[in-house]
Order: C-alpha cells, then sequence, then structure tokens
C-alpha cells in the first residue's frame, strides 16, 4: 500500500496554489507523503496573507505570484486544467521537459511533468499496442522520455535535496532503499498435477520434436522417480526465510484455455504448495487470467477460488500476460476485491513504465479524481534475459546489479519479477540458480 504511517517526527509541508485542484493534490501527495514521507498541509489565501504563518511554517508556493519566505515553483497551468488527457511530454533543454497541449508548448514544472508520468496519460491515449493490446515499449515516441530512467524519482530526490538546502531548519530524509521479489506461478508444476491425457500429447509432441530429454523427465517425474522440475518451492521458501527477503506469490487459477494453463489447483501437489505458503506467511495474490482485464465477475471469482484454496483473504494481484488496460482494468479489479495490483511494468524490456519505483494511485481522468486501487511498479522481468535478450548468465547478474545501483540512488523501489520456469534446469539451463545467487546478501543491499 501507499505510505499512510504518519508519525509525529515527519516533516510538515504546506502547499499553497491558487486553486487546489484533485490533480495538483494527487499529484503533491504522491510526492510529499507516498515518496517523502511528509505530511502535506494545503493552505488557502487567508493563511498565506498571514505574516506570522510565513515565518513559522516552511512553504511551497506554487502559484505565479512571488511570495517572500516560500520555495517557489511556477505553474505551468496543467493541473489546473480538466477533462483532458491528451497531451505529451517532449524531451527537451527545459529540466522537466515540455508539454504539448494541442498547438501550444510550454515547459513543463515538476508537479506537471510527474503528474504526466504517474496518471498515465500516455496510456489513456489512443498509441501502438502490441499483439496483446498491450501498452509496450513502441507505444513512445522517440522525442518523449524513455523508460530507461526512473525520471519521476530523480527530479524529487532532486527536488528533496533543493529544499533542505534551502531551509536548515527543514529536513527531510532520503526515502529508504527496498527490495521486492515477485513469483508468477502461470503453471505451477512442468508435469505434476495435470491429467494424463495431457501428459500424454506432451509427450508424443516431444517425441515428434526430438525432445528426448523432456521425454525422459516427463516419464522419470511420473513416475516418482526425479522432482518436477518446476518444484523448486521449498528451497525458494527456504532461502526466502533465511534472507528475509520480501517476496509475494501470484496465482493463476485459470486453466485449460489459450494463455492459461495451470496445474489442477485441486491436485495433491498443488494442496501441498499451497499448505506451505500458509505455513511460511508469504504474501499471496492472484495472477487474474488472460480474459479478465475487463470483467470484475472473472476476477472475483477467480479470487474467490483462491482464497479458498489458500484459506486467506486476497486483495492484491498481478495481470496475467500483464494484461492491463489503464481505462478499464483498475474499475474491474476495484469491483472484484482488488486494491492493490503490481502489473505496471514489462515483460521484454528492463525499464520503468510508469518512470517510477514507488506506488501511485490510479487516477481516472473520466471523473478527475483518484481511485482507491495502489498501482505498484516493477522494472525487471526474468524473461527478458533468457527470452528477449538471450543473455548469459552472468550478464543478467550485471544488469540486476546497475538496476539496483540506478534505483537506490534515488531512494525507488527495486521490484523483479520471476516465474517458476526459471528454476527448471532443464527449461532454462544455467538460470536456475539465478534468484539465489542475486539474493544472497540482506534484501536490501
Amino acid at each position: 500500500m501507499l505510505n499512510s504511517k504518519l508519525t509525529d517526527s515527519q516533516q510538515d509541508v504546506w502547499l499553497y496554489a491558487n486553486q487546489i485542484t484533485s490533480r495538483l493534490e494527487y499529484v503533491s501527495r504522491f510526492v510529499f507523503e507516498t515518496v517523502l514521507n511528509c505530511k502535506l498541509r494545503l493552505i488557502d489565501e487567508l493563511q498565506i496573507t498571514n505574516p506570522t504563518f510565513l515565518k513559522t511554517h516552511f512553504i511551497i508556493n506554487y502559484s505565479e505570484r512571488f511570495i517572500e519566505n516560500t520555495f517557489h515553483i511556477i505553474p505551468h497551468g496543467l493541473l489546473s486544467m480538466s477533462g483532458s488527457y491528451d497531451f505529451r511530454l517532449l524531451k527537451s533543454q527545459s529540466a522537466y521537459g515540455t508539454l504539448v497541449i494541442g498547438t501550444q508548448k510550454k515547459p513543463a514544472d515538476l508537479f506537471s511533468a510527474i503528474f504526466y508520468f504517474i496518471s498515465r496519460a500516455e496510456e489513456w491515449q489512443n498509441r501502438f499496442r502490441d499483439m496483446h493490446d498491450r501498452f509496450c515499449k513502441d507505444s513512445v515516441f522517440s522525442d518523449e522520455f524513455d523508460f530507461t530512467e526512473p525520471y519521476v524519482d530523480q527530479w524529487i530526490e532532486e527536488l528533496r535535496v533543493k529544499l533542505n538546502h534551502t531551509n536548515t531548519h527543514f529536513k527531510i530524509a532520503k526515502p529508504e532503499f527496498k527490495c521486492t521479489y515477485t513469483f508468477d506461478i502461470d503453471n505451477g508444476f512442468a508435469f505434476l498435477g495435470k491429467p494424463l491425457w495431457k501428459n500424454v500429447l506432451a509427450l508424443l509432441k516431444d517425441v515428434v520434436q526430438f525432445n528426448f530429454l523432456f521425454v525422459k523427465h516427463r516419464i522419470n517425474t511420473l513416475k516418482g522417480n526425479t522432482a518436477d522440475p518446476f518444484d523448486q518451492y521449498e528451497n525458494i521458501i527456504q532461502h526466502i526465510l533465511k534472507y528475509k527477503l520480501h517476496t509475494i506469490f501470484f496465482f493463476l487459477v485459470n486453466r485449460n484455455v489459450k494463455y492459461d494453463r495451470g496445474a489442477n489447483l485441486n491436485s495433491k501437489v498443488y494442496a501441498n504448495l499451497f499448505n506451505r505458503i500458509r505455513q511460511s506467511n508469504i504474501t499471496s495474490g492472484l495472477h487474474p487470467s488472460y480474459t479478465s482485464f475487463e470483467t470484475s465477475n472473472q476476477i472475483e471469482n477467480e479470487r474467490t477460488m483462491l482464497e479458498t484454496h489458500l484459506a486467506k483473504s486476497i486483495d492484491i494481484s498481478r495481470q496475467h500476460f500483464l494484461k492491463f488496460n489503464i481505462r478499464n482494468t483498475p474499475n474491474a479489479l476495484l469491483r472484484a476485491g482488488i486494491t492493490e495490483d503490481w502489473s505496471m511494468g514489462f515483460s521484454d524490456i528492463l525499464g520503468f513504465r510508469a518512470r517510477t519505483t514507488h506506488a501511485f494511485l490510479y487516477f481516472n481522468f473520466d471523473t478527475e479524481q483518484m481511485e482507491p486501487i495502489c498501482l505498484k511498479p516493477f522494472s525487471i522481468m526474468d524473461g527478458v534475459f533468457y527470452i528477449h535478450q538471450g543473455v548469459s548468465v552472468l550478464k543478467a547478474k550485471e544488469y540486476v546489479e546497475k538496476h539496483k545501483n540506478l534505483i537506490r540512488k534515488s531512494g525507488g523501489n527495486f521490484v523483479m519479477v520471476f516465474h517458476e520456469r526459471i528454476f527448471s534446469e532443464l527449461h532454462h539451463p544455467g538460470f536456475s540458480k539465478f534468484f539465489f545467487e542475486i539474493t544472497e546478501t540482506n534484501s536490501q543491499v
């Protein structure tokens, strides 16, 4: 969830604007409460004209007028508008880029630039989608900010340093760097937990394709002579507990349709897995099926099914195949009882889809209001390495370390996605120990 633990020791931030709009409140609460862990106070004209108040409080002045003893940010004007998401943010010589609205081009201010990214205005627009109808790496234009940097986090860190430098009595601590390792359990098991006819058909397919190593392993697994190649769960759980890693398991419950081909949740092997997850008190979430991304009833049915198997309430999720439509999926999830979604990322590149690593609330342009569902970004999915880039394990480790260091600089959140198949030496030689090797030190290092 968003940072909601306000304490007496937190720094008070007072924000003045001519007009407190829903857009301004949305982005300012993200910056100061979610990221910088401050107490945000929105103030009006009466307070800003009080000389005593000005002398005793540190105030951010988000207006065009100059007010002595305030930190001045001149607004672009975007946050005073409503009813439209048809605008673009271009890279330029200006610190936060140039906003294009219709034929007007004007340098963006800090809050407007951040609003552009966390509101996901670019996803609301009618842009290019990939074969699964997803917002993708080709959905932005070459003159716009790319996905290689957490620009929002970097801008907020620059603001924090400036604010601390401006007033010696005003000190905001740098956000704590955190790591979260998540697991999308799409199949559960490679061979076990599936009906005999499925294994027979798969066996015949392997024979036809001369995949005799798979034939041998499948037969030995079904005969009980060797472990299922995906069944590394006990080792994973022991490792998580040993190093106190913050982890989440997302379970796909739909099956027997294209793109949803999980094992039987009623099988003995799955029952054992669910029991072990419960015993370990590891956080679990739903992996809503491929076709569910706009259908709340389907998501709710799958959620209920998973809750039955885990004997616990579920209110977090990540969409299967990252099938996430910014216009409809958040509200479908909300209606189904989901309040936290972890789909904000890419499957084929390392990068920052929302240009931030911090969680943010969903902004609904149809109503011009923030909605009570939290969107949690991730920046690396395991398949980038062994499917899309085809790099070595050593190179993949270097990428992860470099990525962590980039996020650490601005006190961000490193979130990575794994699938059960990466733990199979049969399926992805060399990568079966990858998760263990990159997390052998403390989780926040």
